[in-house]
């Protein structure tokens, strides 16, 4: 988690250095290790340097290649490095011998050109400016970990690692969105391109941007291959290999230069699943890990003490806990980028324990439950291919659940093979019961791999971890997500779904895995800890007032977002602050921290 900005004007002129200084200060505690700057004419470059690496405490950026014409930035952690130095120097790379991340990064576009994002693995976004070529190249990572932000402005290019860091520059308007607010507040989804600011656009995952003169062109250059398929004689040899790349992809995300490494961990079995590899990497020095784990005094619901008391006695791990009900829901310092006010509070403060621990990197479980979750059309593709054992388990799941048989049949057997217009015949008929959840069903003739498929296409992994990058800048941290590797994810894609679900035992495949490695306390524990209760937790009278006052004349209201009258209403009825009231909420909060008093006016735009 580095930071950087860059500035490119194709018409020649030079670099203003005092704007590229106003962009570097409106996201400077991203680099708590420095700030380097450069001008070379017409284009300018600063990096906000975290060293997360030993590598990236030796290299200077901006870089430069050997013969001047090719400047770099990037905030950039490369795995599967030794593989990729050897392919470089195969084909006479200038690299010495123990490169930089950002210097293998250079090597692979002098080597590849604009082809080599797809040679890369690991989480990167980075800028080159080719003067010869008068061309600025840019790229992120498949899945979208590092974020890049671009705004065009006439011959002005602007880049930068954060929103707010292009918007420091005078030429770059600060409007809000209109439409990309309208689709925050109906379901949390934006455009993938769009940020709530009319000129500034976020670069998608497995995207790259080439600018010249003439204009932008942004394309795709990775996705996942929905026809890519793993087999394998044996079934335990799907465990065998999922473990593999597993550990390599956590040992990949252990490489630090501090002594310290933390894991942000529940007492479920994605995060524990990280502990338990991440416990069993050697180290090459001095390395402790520990665990932060949210806590709960009060909801007892909610609290999975025993399972994460369980791990990390098993693992051997020190352990940081954050009582939750300290730190309500409804935060007070909503992330730059986005609203957002969920679990503010509660990782503001894992950070806070993880840094006083001397750690620069925090290990996270997020998106194993898409991954390894599986779908439940598997049993639909079984019954036509002639399976009936497929029925007969989907009974016995809804007897030991109590479930109505005909309700469960129709969901999981029936309606994944019947047209969609049959389906909704069906429904209204017969009063059917709701679909599954979201992602595990599809249309007609769809298979659970298609499924998979779709769902992970679809989830915006770079927002949610653009959540975990916003919070963690302010501390000196870099989350990293060894779920989120893109050796891992095009494996899980192409090997059969019956692997990766079974009704009465969830993530078969993470389990069978885990199996040694994992305390079995953990390991095969059946529940899953829903944490709806904190959301739902009666607000404290100050944040009530600090709510009323909002409302007595909200931003979002004046500014034509939402209609005050009805959202005042809204929140008479509520007791609670219930997910109706949530994003609007949000919104408002977001509006105060971050628009009002800003040093430019704001506008709005509907386009």
């Amino acid at each position: 988690m580095s930071g950087f900005c860059v500035i490119v004007d194709f018409s020649g002129a030079p670099a203003d250095p005092a704007a590229l200084r106003a962009m570097a200060a409106a996201a400077s505690r991203r680099g708590p290790d420095g700030e380097t700057h450069r001008i070379a004419g017409a284009a300018g470059f600063c990096h906000l340097p975290l060293h997360a690496t030993v590598e990236s405490a030796r290299e200077l950026q901006p870089l430069r290649s050997p013969d001047g014409s090719i400047h770099l930035v990037a905030d950039v952690r490369l795995d599967a490095r030794q593989e990729l130095i050897g392919r470089l120097r195969e084909d006479g790379s200038f690299l010495h011998d123990d490169p930089g991340d950002a210097e293998l990064l250079l090597a692979a576009y002098i080597r590849w050109g604009e082809d080599c994002p797809r040679h890369l693995l690991g989480d990167f976004a980075f800028v080159l400016w080719d003067s010869r070529r008068r061309k600025v190249f840019a790229a992120c990572d498949p899945l979208g970990i590092k974020p890049l932000h671009h705004a065009r402005v006439g011959s002005l290019l602007c880049l930068a690692s954060e929103a707010q860091q292009v918007l420091r520059h005078p030429a770059v308007p600060r409007r809000l969105d209109e439409t990309a607010i309208g689709d925050y507040l109906v379901d949390g989804s934006p455009d993938p391109e769009r940020t709530l600011y009319h000129h500034v656009r976020r670069l998608p995952s497995g995207h790259r941007l080439l600018a010249t003169g003439a204009g932008d062109k942004v394309e795709r250059y990775w996705s996942l291959d929905p026809h890519a398929r793993t087999f394998y004689p044996r079934n335990e040899d799907y465990a065998a290999r999922f473990l593999e790349l597993f550990q390599r992809s956590v040992a990949d995300r252990l490489r630090t230069q501090a002594e310290s490494v933390g894991i942000l961990m529940s007492g479920g079995l994605d995060s524990t699943s990280v502990a338990a590899v991440a416990s069993r990497i050697p180290a090459n020095g001095p390395r402790r890990l520990f665990a932060v784990s949210f806590v709960f005094e009060q909801l007892r619901e909610c609290d999975e003490r025993p399972f994460i008391e369980a791990a990390a006695s098993g693992l051997g791990l020190g352990l940081e806990t954050v009582q939750a009900e300290r730190f309500p829901a409804l935060g007070d310092r909503p992330a730059a980028e986005a609203p957002s006010l969920i679990w503010d509070g509660c990782f503001r403060e894992a950070l806070r324990k993880a840094r006083n621990r001397g750690a620069r990197v925090l290990l996270t479980g997020f998106a194993g439950d898409d991954l390894v979750s599986g779908s439940p059309l598997v049993y639909a593709d079984r019954l036509r291919r002639g399976d009936l054992r497929a029925l007969f388990e989907i009974l016995r799941h809804a007897a030991s659940q109590k479930q109505g048989w005909r309700g469960i049949l129709y969901n999981y057997l029936a309606q994944p093979l019947l047209p969609d217009a049959a389906d909704r015949v069906i429904r209204r008929l017969f009063g059917r019961a709701p679909r599954p959840e979201p992602g595990d069903t599809g249309h007609a003739g769809d298979t659970a791999r298609q499924a998979l498929y779709n769902h992970l296409s679809q989830t915006p992994w770079d927002r949610l971890a653009a959540w975990y990058d916003q919070h963690a800048a302010a501390y000196g941290i870099e989350v990293r997500h060894p779920f989120l590797d893109r050796r891992l994810v095009e494996y899980l894609v192409s090997i059969p779904p019956g692997r990766l679900f079974q009704f009465g035992l969830s993530k078969p495949l993470l389990r069978e895995a885990m199996d040694g490695l994992l305390p079995d306390a953990v390991r095969l524990r059946a529940d899953k800890t829903r944490l709806s209760p904190f959301f739902g937790l009666p607000l404290s009278p100050d944040q009530r007032a600090r709510i009323e006052r909002w409302l007595a004349a909200p931003l979002a209201e004046q500014m034509g977002f939402l209609d005050g009258k009805r959202l005042r209403a809204a929140w008479r009825q509520q007791e609670r602050c219930t997910s109706e009231l949530w994003y609007a909420l949000a919104l408002e909060a977001w509006l105060r921290e971050h628009e009002v008093g800003s040093n430019q006016s704001v506008g709005i735009s509907a386009a």
